[in-house]
């Protein structure tokens, strides 16, 4: 499953729409509290499976990446 780190800024929508062009499948997670705990200060940022997180760049990457 993939976690969707977001504040609706202008990045967040680029990478939101891009992985819904692709048809994937996310969880979206828009808690202050969330961030805290998981030293996030800059957005958007996914992770996949528990995995590490990405920033926009590799995320945007990855999206890319994926068949849909």
């Amino acid at each position: 499953m993939l976690k969707f780190y977001t504040i609706d800024c202008p990045a967040c929508l680029v990478l939101q729409k891009k992985m819904d062009a692709k048809h994937l499948s996310y969880e979206i997670i828009n808690d202050e509290t969330i961030f805290n705990s998981k030293g996030i200060d800059r957005f958007p940022m996914l992770e996949i499976e528990g995995g590490p997180l990405m920033d926009f760049s590799t995320a945007r990457k990855w999206v890319d990446s994926q068949e849909g």
